[in-house]
């Protein structure tokens, strides 16, 4: 890891030298004949979507560019079914596809984030698009290629590559709220068979919240990166690419507006009121009173290699990876005027991964894939809530109520492939299959604040072991060159995991299992300038891990109790279907259309324990969380030009998301808790719509791009999070950002 540590002020001089960010604004052509080819590397080859039995949402570099796209939040609203819950920092939102998300805990997710072939979401969750040549969203379970954590779907992301071409871009950008972001990129030839790639970005923000209390801090964001990458092509069959890429993100006070809603775990600390000393949401959108100041940094370091190497009829692939980086938060958790609560949190994560494939690729006849991967991670987190001066208990100034220390290891290895056999000449049955083998252990010391002291409880190491094999099977028919037809069934997998703590009855969970169904049609009509999509899924879910949270006090100790579990506790079910359309109506103007859809809901949960009940809850029947009913999206461009030299496109975006509960407390009648309480607000999130509009201009080097979100300062939230304890839940809010981008290429 060390190398790794080295290129972090490398990247910082380069983003310093720059103070920019590559971010470009390249433009289609003026009178295109037909819609662009899609491609993906859904199968970790450059095919085309059009052939392909995936239901998946591609966003090239064009596309990215003139949507302004530079993280998950910006292209979420835009694709079917893919749901977004949004936190007090970009790097801890989640994600669900089809209705698959996180409700479990432990280090395995549902969905799987991808850069360059390299699993990078137990570090990254969101990457920063930078110098980006596609965005993929491939939409149920994904395993064969991406492994035990795609069960619902993956998110595979294409750098640009380095090139035999000098050439670079910078860019410089202002908007609301004091926020300026930038930076550069270039690609440098060094002889015939080997280029260098770099890039960087620095993005600085005074934050749209509005802190009363001065000593309290802002909401202040800096972050930067970069990436160098090299390209080695010393004959026409050797590919070797290696890159390093580096981030650091520094946030003030998270980016929420407190609700006037106490959690379960803090009414069992403070009472039944919230403490307000401001207006809460949605009367008030930006205002909050934290005397303490608070912080809460990410960084990383990344490595990936890739190689490469082409015989006649086969390809060798190997996949080297690794990486550590980290959380770090310190301050005000309790975010009011009084000093009640602080805590300090560590988190480190280290992995290292190696994957290695052989595809055969004739002619014509039978092809296939075969591979094998492995990946090991060791991930380790200290924490420690301290009480402050103005507390509940009448504790001393200081007091330790809770601190941990505990680690994580996950090994895993996988044997995977895929054959496609061609049945006469339209017809191409496909069947893909994944062995997975996990090996994960935990280990944790707990101290709880007691009035008599503190009590610490030392859970030696717990260690399981669960092994999987997933099948896919699918038939794709191409009626003619412009459309086809496929119906697939595949399986998901999410590991198992250990739990430890003494209040658990199991101390470990059983993986989460399901099987997809899906039946779609792709078209290409009117000569090539309208593209159509359709699928229609059935996922049907076993042993859906789902997580509980208990935040409490014992009335006869004083201890401070944290007890978070995770049961296989439900069956559940989600039928939907996705449709897109993209048409070049004119040779000017272009449009596009997309609407998700689905019905996922809980078919067998009847013993649902939800924090704060007094009872058990049957949840059959009720949606599933973050899965919304509908969503869907539209964007109409125009391109015209100016003079014999200008070149410009006016762009407009709409987005609508349906209703969703992000917390199963949003279920639980108010009589069952022990003073009724009503939790419909803030976890039933009621639903929204969006509207964006972009203008550009550019000639020959030069763009000049104006920019609104949310046009109509549209008042809406898309998740929850608590910020401890007397202030209660907060939701991040989506104020109205206008600005500018000037960009140059050379």
């Amino acid at each position: 890891m060390a190398i790794l540590a080295r290129t972090k002020s490398l990247l910082t001089s380069m983003c310093v030298a720059s103070g920019l960010a590559a971010f470009s604004v390249p433009g289609y052509s003026q009178e295109p004949e037909a819609l662009e080819e899609v491609l993906v590397t859904a199968r970790r080859q450059a095919e085309s979507l059009q052939s392909l039995a995936v239901s998946g949402t591609v966003f090239d570099a064009e596309y990215l560019a003139r949507a302004r796209v530079l993280g998950v939040e910006d292209y979420a609203l835009m694709t079917p079914n893919l749901e977004l819950n949004e936190t007090g920092t970009r790097s801890e939102n989640s994600l669900a596809i089809r209705g698959v998300s996180n409700i479990g805990a432990g280090l395995n997710s549902s969905l799987a984030v991808y850069v360059d072939e390299l699993n990078v979401l137990p570090l990254v969750p969101n990457p920063q698009l930078q110098d980006i040549e596609r965005v993929e969203v491939l939409r149920g379970p994904q395993g064969t290629f991406f492994g035990r954590n795609a069960a619902g779907g993956a998110i595979n992301i294409s750098t640009v590559r380095p090139s035999d071409t000098l050439e670079g871009n910078l860019f410089f950008e202002g908007s609301s709220f004091s926020t300026y972001q930038g930076g550069a990129t270039l690609n440098v030839p060094l002889g015939d068979s080997l280029a260098i790639r770099g890039t960087a970005y620095v993005y600085e923000s005074d934050g749209w919240i509005d802190n009363s209390n001065s000593a309290g801090g802002s909401n202040d964001q800096s972050h930067f990166g970069g990436r160098i990458a090299a390209r080695f092509t010393p004959n026409e069959r050797l590919t070797i690419d290696a890159s390093i890429s580096s981030a650091d993100e520094s946030n003030g006070l998270e980016s929420g507006i407190p609700t006037g809603k106490l959690s379960v775990g803090s009414i069992g600390l403070w009472g039944l009121n919230a403490i307000q000393e401001v207006p809460p949401f949605p009367k008030n959108i930006d205002r909050v009173n934290n005397d303490n100041p608070k912080e809460i940094d990410y960084d990383y370091n990344l490595f990936n290699g890739r190689i490469q190497y082409e015989f006649d009829d086969f390809v060798f692939t190997s996949v080297t990876g690794a990486a550590e980086g980290g959380r770090k938060q310190d301050g005000d958790v309790d975010a009011t005027s009084f000093d009640a609560v602080n805590l300090t949190r560590d988190q480190e994560i280290e992995f290292n991964s190696q994957e290695f494939r052989l595809a055969f690729n004739p002619s014509s006849g039978i092809s296939w894939t075969v591979g094998v991967s492995w990946y090991d991670q060791e991930f380790k987190s200290d924490l420690e809530v301290i009480l402050g001066s103005f507390n509940p208990f009448g504790a001393p100034d200081g007091t330790l109520i809770r601190a941990e220390n505990g680690a994580n290891d996950l090994e895993s290895w996988a044997l995977f492939g895929e054959v496609d056999i061609p049945i006469g000449d339209k017809l191409m049955f496909t069947y893909g299959g994944r062995y997975s083998d996990d090996d994960v252990s935990a280990q944790q010391v707990i101290v709880n604040g007691t009035p008599m002291g503190p009590v610490v409880n030392d859970i030696p190491e717990v260690s399981e072991n669960f092994t999987d094999y997933s099948n896919k099977f699918a038939l794709t028919y191409d009626s003619s060159e412009n459309l086809s037809f496929y119906v697939l069934a595949s399986q998901g997998y999410r590991t198992g995991g250990v739990q430890l703590d003494p209040a658990l009855a199991e101390p470990k969970f059983e993986p989460e299992t399901l099987w997809n169904y899906e039946a779609g049609v792709k078209g290409l009509f009117l000569d090539g300038r309208l593209r159509f999509a359709a699928a229609a899924f059935h996922v049907d879910w076993e042993d859906l891990q789902v997580r509980s949270l208990v935040n409490a006090v014992n009335p006869q100790t004083g201890e401070f109790t944290l007890v978070t579990g995770v049961d296989n506790a439900a069956e559940a079910a989600s039928t939907g279907i996705e449709l897109e359309i993209e048409a070049l109506a004119t040779d000017k103007l272009r449009l596009g259309f997309a609407l998700g859809y689905m019905h996922a809901e809980y078919d067998d949960y009847q013993d649902a324990v939800i924090d704060g009940a007094v009872a058990l809850i049957d949840l059959s029947g009720e949606q599933l969380l973050d899965a919304p009913e509908l969503n869907w999206s539209l964007f109409a461009e125009y391109n015209f030009t100016v003079g014999d030299h200008w070149e410009g496109f006016v762009r407009g975006e709409y987005s609508y998301v349906d209703e969703k509960e992000t917390n199963h407390l949003a279920y639980v009648p108010p009589t069952l808790f022990p003073v009724p309480f009503d939790f419909s607000f803030p976890y039933s999130i009621p639903d929204f719509e969006v509207v964006n509009l972009r203008i550009g201009m550019s000639r020959e080097r030069y763009s000049v791009y104006l920019f609104a979100e949310n046009v109509f300062d549209e008042n809406y939230y898309t998740g929850t999070f608590d910020d401890l304890f007397a202030s209660g839940i907060h939701v991040r809010t989506h104020p109205r950002e206008v600005g500018a981008r000037i960009t140059f290429n050379f």
